[in-house]
């Protein structure tokens, strides 16, 4: 009488097979979370870039055409970037007047009444610090040009705001004793931005742009 033969795995083998699929499928989703990371933070540059370029582009227009906050003597040009349709796609407004990026940061575009320049300000969550704030900082040095200048303020560890950079000025303001924004170097931006980065703090930044 013949022997049927058996044909298959054993169990040793299939939990050996698992075992690698295990191993492949994490490395996997690593390198697709590590993607979308970049991608998502290239988007963020572009479209961030976009916006200081309308907030610059529209600067002598803005005037009067803000949410006026007479208490603090300011007013916001959210809603009239909307209706302009100078916000970039993957950014959004709030019901109220701010601007939301892709990863959720807070930004709100606005001019105090006796000020002869608009700014933007960048309120960076503590889990996206550091890489955010390296997004602000190279497309503000893009635009050195253009800018007035920028300035960093962060959580201390008794919860008060303190100034993280001092002022980077633009091209037209810059020099002497003060600080140009166009020449920073990757490491000078890499160094300020560690600041985001430590004790998750929160971190704001300014950026302004002259109105003449």
């Amino acid at each position: 009488m013949k022997k049927v033969c058996e044909l298959g795995r054993s169990m040793v083998e299939m939990l050996g097979v698992l075992a690698i699929i295990g191993v492949l499928s994490v490395g996997g989703i690593a390198g697709y979370s590590k993607a979308m990371m970049k991608y998502k933070l290239n988007t963020h540059a572009e479209n961030l870039n976009i916006l200081i370029n309308n907030m610059i582009q529209y600067r002598a227009k803005l005037q009067g055409g803000g949410k006026v906050d007479n208490e603090s003597k300011y007013e916001r040009y959210g809603p009239i970037f909307e209706k302009l349709n100078l916000i970039p796609d993957a950014f959004k407004l709030s019901s109220y007047t701010d601007i939301y990026d892709n990863f959720g940061n807070r930004i709100w575009i606005y001019k105090y009444f006796k000020e002869d320049w608009i700014g933007m300000g960048l309120e960076i969550k503590p889990e996206s610090g550091r890489e955010i704030c390296i997004n602000i900082v190279k497309t503000a040095k893009e635009n050195h040009a253009d800018l007035r200048q920028i300035d960093m303020q962060y959580n201390n560890s008794d919860g008060e705001w303190s100034t993280g950079i001092g002022a980077l000025y633009g091209d037209k303001d810059c020099g002497g004793n003060k600080k140009c924004l166009r020449n920073l170097k990757l490491l000078d931006i890499d160094e300020l931005c560690n600041v985001c980065d430590i004790n998750k703090r929160t971190c704001t930044v300014y950026i302004s742009t002259n109105i003449n």
